[in-house]
């Protein structure tokens, strides 16, 4: 299973508790997918790291899901961030999740890659974007980290994995903004998509905006900003599911978030409205946001806020979460949405409801 961004504040805690909704999303997810292996949270655990009652709080409200549960953490922006921002916290990640430290390279976090039945998970720290000689544009992974990855990815593909599914926190394809305006992000986004597309890799699991995010088969081009290509698959039906046959391209995911701060789907309302709510991308037509809109299967945020009218955000006061599931054999891949509502902190009960099945399926 996967989920993200639980990204609990502590100025919230007694407002609109977002460890408590995490727990939930957990506790859901458990019994939606109660033979589940275990889970990948795609990062930003936590609001501001430095803060430790936050890490607590989080912890202790999903104990007994996590003691039920092995996890595989990826690092996120917040799970560095300092109360007065003006330094990072480079250790508090590591500290408090103990995932493996690949080249001794510990900056906001780490990465890593391990072996699961068949399928080979690769887990990127998006947070090595500070400048130095290995990383002079400050781009969200660092020369070391993507060679590293290149090298990892092929090995495990010369070893026969039947799946390779790459992790990382800030996405480069998603329903809000972050993925077309995050500086970092801009330095190595094509560089990403190329990556995935050349390595043959086929789902990528991404956190940071908050909306429930699916892109179709994307196949990398230079040919457009988006340096994604919509690959026309052959497509089957099983058991009610629609399932993409031998697709060369990548497919991308965010299952929005398990926390209460949700980000609007910005494009989905045209570019003046884009213009509007992130100055910063004015530079879009309403031709580019037609394209962009056309890269995904899913893009929406199934919060309902008025704020969206103005703002790209909703001020933490979602009751409504997302968690994936993914059932992985030798040929096939399903992936399975599931979304809650419900206010927790007013005692209403917390439903749970099956939103998307889309399947990847590979003939010999």
């Amino acid at each position: 299973m996967h989920y993200t961004d639980t990204q609990n504040a502590y100025w919230n805690a007694n407002v609109n508790n977002e460890a408590a909704y995490g727990a939930d999303t957990l506790s859901h997810a458990l019994e939606v997918a109660p033979d589940a292996d275990f889970a990948l949270h795609t990062g930003d655990f936590v609001e501001v790291a430095e803060v430790e009652d936050e890490w607590v709080d989080n912890l202790d409200m999903s104990q007994d899901q996590n003691l039920h549960l092995p996890h595989a953490y990826t690092p996120g922006n917040h799970d560095e961030y300092t109360v007065l921002g003006d330094e990072k916290d480079l250790t508090a990640f590591n500290e408090h999740t103990n995932v493996p430290i690949t080249n001794d390279a510990m900056t906001g976090g780490s990465y890593y890659s391990y072996d699961y039945n068949g399928a080979h998970f690769v887990v990127l720290n998006t947070n090595d974007n500070k400048e130095s000689e290995d990383n002079p544009e400050q781009g969200a992974i660092g020369k070391e980290q993507m060679e590293w990855a290149k090298q990892d990815i092929q090995e495990a593909r010369d070893n026969g994995a039947n799946w390779i599914i790459l992790a990382y926190h800030k996405p480069i394809y998603s329903a809000s903004y972050h993925a077309l305006q995050d500086e970092d992000v801009q330095v190595t986004r094509e560089e990403f998509a190329k990556l995935a597309d050349e390595l043959d890799v086929d789902v990528v699991l991404q956190g940071h905006d908050h909306n429930l995010t699916r892109t179709k088969s994307l196949v990398y081009t230079s040919d457009n900003f988006s340096y994604g290509e919509v690959e026309d698959t052959e497509k089957v039906e099983k058991d009610g599911v629609e399932y993409h046959v031998n697709p060369e391209g990548v497919t991308y995911i965010i299952p929005n978030t398990s926390g209460t701060k949700a980000y609007d789907a910005i494009y989905m309302k045209g570019a003046d409205h884009v213009h509007k709510v992130r100055p910063k991308l004015d530079w879009m037509t309403e031709d580019d946001v037609e394209l962009w809109n056309g890269l995904f299967d899913v893009a929406k945020q199934p919060d309902d806020s008025p704020k969206f009218d103005h703002k790209h955000e909703n001020y933490r006061q979602s009751q409504n979460q997302n968690f994936a599931v993914y059932t992985v054999t030798e040929d096939e891949f399903l992936i399975e949405f599931y979304e809650m509502s419900g206010n927790l902190h007013e005692g209403e009960e917390r439903t749970v409801e099956l939103v998307d099945s889309y399947g990847i399926k590979k003939d010999k």
